[in-house]
């Protein structure tokens, strides 16, 4: 949903209910085309980025502990409207301010992981978001210690403004996947500050 401005508490509130009541708009299975590397439909963007965070359970501890508090989200030019942790079925906004246009895209966590050695939740998008498709945040434990950060979306144009605008859209998009990685590392760093001091 497209404004000039700020949406006001009472109308962004009735945005989030609607948000909770409506299907998603993700075709099924979307997601795991990617990840098994098969073809998506024709016009879906598949993007990935990855990094490593660290190594040792107490790295994976700390990066989970940052995505369950949604730290990815914690950029200047984003907000991120939820109700604590991701778990399934929970409704979340991601609201982009540039300049005088501000975008509320909501959105339904459809799947959460919480294992010793991964963390990770899914959400997809739902009508009046600017885009159609989902979203994967994963922090992994691999077996030989490696503390893997990784966001994994398939989405296309939903609305006319992130159509036309696309490569405009596309450069954010990037940016986003790109500008988590920073964010995980410093949350790592001040857990584990915090972790020496007490």
């Amino acid at each position: 949903m497209l404004s000039f401005g700020q949406l006001d508490a009472a109308r962004l509130a009735r945005v989030m209910a609607r948000a909770g009541a409506a299907p998603t708009t993700a075709p099924p299975h979307l997601l795991v085309a990617a990840v098994q590397g098969t073809s998506p439909p024709r016009r879906w963007f598949v993007d990935r980025t990855t990094a490593a965070l660290g190594r040792g359970q107490s790295t994976f501890d700390a990066a989970a502990a940052a995505l369950w508090a949604w730290v990815p989200f914690e950029q200047p030019w984003l907000t991120a409207v939820h109700a604590g942790p991701p778990r399934p079925g929970a409704t979340a906004a991601v609201i982009v301010h540039l300049g005088p246009l501000w975008s509320t895209n909501a959105c339904r966590v459809t799947k959460v992981v919480d294992t010793a050695s991964e963390a990770s939740f899914v959400y997809a998008t739902v009508p009046g978001h600017g885009e159609r498709g989902e979203e994967r945040f994963s922090v992994i434990l691999e077996p030989d210690g490696t503390v893997r950060w990784e966001v994994l979306a398939v989405s296309r144009p939903a609305a006319w403004y992130t159509a036309l605008g696309l490569p405009y859209v596309r450069v954010l998009q990037r940016r986003f996947r790109h500008d988590t990685v920073p964010l995980m590392q410093r949350a790592i760093e001040r857990r584990e500050h915090r972790d020496a001091h007490a």
